[in-house]
């Protein structure tokens, strides 16, 4: 959450359309790259050691983004507005005030009310997708080593999917085709993935719907969702967005968990929870365009020469 509140921070709209798909790969290279290093270290040194081997790059990735606080990102560009001009000034200005301002912004805003919307959805599709797939695995039998092998499978698939997507993909639909139909493409893909889950209902057809599910969710949608706190004043960039990150976001898996627990015990499998979750998906869907339609108006709305700060 403190990562991307600090991107938002730190680059303009344009700027995170632009590059917030290419930083993403970061992190996908990392879950790339942490379990092989993990795998070829665990024998020769032993497993406790790979505690120091994580505080190390702990200690790399705090190093890191003290130093990107001090960079400057801006660059002369004559036809840069006013606006974004004046942004870099307020770049080390002290927030102060309480975190529990970050709550009450949330509810004077339809805009962040919206994000919080689209987030718990998020939460509550990723919870079914989980579930659904522990299930599923798990009907396969109980052989221990070939659901590890599942799940690798999945998670493999999926990181290379997320790699392509975030490398190539991304920053092109953000600029062509906009914020709006970037955020919409998840919730079409869990409306599909459910539809075809209910009708198939093979562990192929699982693999594909989560792989795809996963890599959109982070590769696509992530940063999307992120540049909408580009344009939100400072504070919110801290505070109402860690307000929806953890607490919004952690109350999704909980309505999720109940409510696929809750459709299990009545006996009803994946086509009720399909007919649960294709409505939820198109309700999710519109939020989406509705924010990127927010955002442009919130642009277009901006006096020139006014800093995101001090713009209602």
């Amino acid at each position: 959450m403190l990562f991307w509140a600090l991107m938002a921070d730190r680059f303009s709209l344009e700027q995170s359309k632009r590059l917030f798909g290419a930083i993403a790969v970061g992190g996908t290279l990392g879950a790339i790259f942490g379990p092989w290093l993990a795998s070829q270290l665990a024998k020769p040194f032993g497993t406790p050691s790979l505690l120091l081997v994580a505080a190390g790059f702990l200690l790399l990735a705090t190093g890191a983004a003290w130093w990107f606080t001090r960079l400057r990102t801006d660059r002369p560009d004559p036809a840069r507005s006013e606006r974004e001009a004046l942004r870099p000034s307020t770049e080390h200005v002290i927030i102060g005030g309480s975190a529990w301002e970050g709550f009450q912004a949330v509810f004077r805003s339809r805009y962040l009310l919206a994000i919080c919307a689209y987030v718990l959805i998020l939460a509550v599709m990723a919870t079914f997708v989980y579930f659904t797939r522990l299930q599923m695995v798990a009907a396969l039998g109980t052989n221990l080593d070939m659901r590890t092998a599942k799940f690798a499978q999945i998670d493999m698939i999926t990181q290379v999917a997320t790699l392509v997507l975030q490398a190539i993909v991304t920053g092109h639909l953000m600029k062509r085709l906009g914020v709006s139909v970037t955020l919409a493409l998840l919730p079409v893909t869990v409306a599909l993935g459910f539809i075809g889950l209910a009708i198939i209902g093979s562990i192929a057809a699982l693999i594909a719907f989560e792989a795809t599910f996963r890599a959109v969710q982070r590769g696509v949608m992530r940063p999307a969702r992120e540049t909408l706190f580009t344009i939100v004043p400072r504070a919110d960039r801290y505070k109402a967005k860690a307000f929806i990150d953890t607490f919004v976001y952690r109350g999704g898996d909980v309505i999720g968990a109940q409510t696929e627990g809750l459709l299990g015990r009545l006996g009803m499998g994946l086509a009720a929870l399909a007919s649960f979750a294709v409505p939820l998906a198109v309700v999710w869907m519109m939020i989406g365009l509705w924010l990127g339609k927010a955002q442009r108006e919130r642009i277009a709305s901006q006096p020139q020469g006014v800093p995101a700060e001090a713009a209602p």
